[in-house]
């Protein structure tokens, strides 16, 4: 398909549907809900705390989607619901599960895309408590946090006999890339682990 045939809209469907994205004050998850939100969809969004503060520039940004959707019209305001959340705490991914579905009665699409990259050597990245802290963090995030989410959201999906999980990667999750040991193994991580459960969403529903 040539790139001028691409449509610049998502297909029409018979309803909106409901979406939780798992890093919603991160650019993609402003980029995403802006367009879906668009196309008439209903969008929770996980946010961390810390971004809700002006002095992050995350923070900043998100609220300046957010006074963009009150420029909309409180229509656009009522299918956008933010959710404080911490991806690492699974109590939290089950809050935002909860809420959703609270909130709008189901979950269509579970879409993860929390990410953070540390460059550096393994040796690097050993050196110091401060630096091994950093490399668990970023396990944290980029692998146990979607896990986490994905096991919150697997219940509703079973009990709705349908539903959808995306988990954004990168070429990173397949080839090893200089500098970006850590990042690269939690993305392989998260990888090996969508493709076990892929393999076993059939025989468990």
């Amino acid at each position: 398909m040539s790139q001028a045939s691409v449509p610049s809209h998502f297909p029409a469907h018979d309803g909106p549907r409901v979406w939780v994205i798992s890093a919603g004050s991160s650019p993609i998850g402003i980029a995403l809900a802006r367009q879906l939100l668009a196309h008439g969809d209903i969008v929770v969004a996980g946010v961390p705390e810390s971004n809700l503060e002006r002095e992050d520039p995350r923070g900043a940004d998100f609220e300046a989607f957010l006074d963009e959707l009150a420029s909309k019209g409180s229509d656009w305001e009522e299918r956008m619901k933010p959710v404080i959340m911490d991806i690492r705490i699974m109590n939290e991914c089950q809050v935002i599960i909860a809420e959703a579905i609270s909130a709008f009665g189901r979950i269509d699409i579970l879409i993860c895309c929390s990410s953070q990259a540390i460059i550096g050597t393994v040796e690097e990245l050993s050196a110091s408590e401060r630096t091994r802290l950093l490399v668990k963090d970023q396990f944290e995030l980029n692998y146990f946090g979607p896990v986490n989410l994905i096991k919150a959201v697997l219940p509703q999906l079973r009990k709705q006999k349908n539903g959808h999980i995306l988990v954004l990667g990168g070429i990173t999750s397949h080839i090893g890339t200089p500098g970006l040991g850590v990042y690269c193994a939690a993305g392989w991580a998260l990888e090996g682990f969508c493709d076990v459960r892929f393999a076993t969403w059939p025989k468990r529903g």
